[in-house]
């Protein structure tokens, strides 16, 4: 079961907030999204607490659409699926 972050001392959830709130102010250029996609390899803790920051700004339309397609090829397929692949 994935538990929901809440702000805190969470250094993960932290840094999810930050990348974003880069999307939102339209901060994220080539270079930034390469860091993004970098931070987002680094850990399965940071895939999960970026897409829980997605989804609370998602409604915004925040999350561009590059970025929300390697969010979901990073994520561990669903119980029930079988991955698929690419290539």
């Amino acid at each position: 079961m994935v538990q929901n972050r809440s702000p805190g001392n969470d250094i993960a959830w932290q840094q999810a907030l930050d990348w974003v709130m880069l999307m939102r102010d339209g901060m994220l250029d080539a270079s930034a999204e390469q860091r993004l996609l970098d931070w987002l390899d680094q850990s399965p803790d940071h895939i999960e607490s970026f897409r829980q920051a997605c989804a609370v700004w998602q409604a915004t339309g925040a999350v561009t659409p590059s970025i929300q397609a390697a969010l979901e090829a990073r994520m561990p397929p669903a119980a029930g699926q079988r991955p698929t692949r690419h290539g």
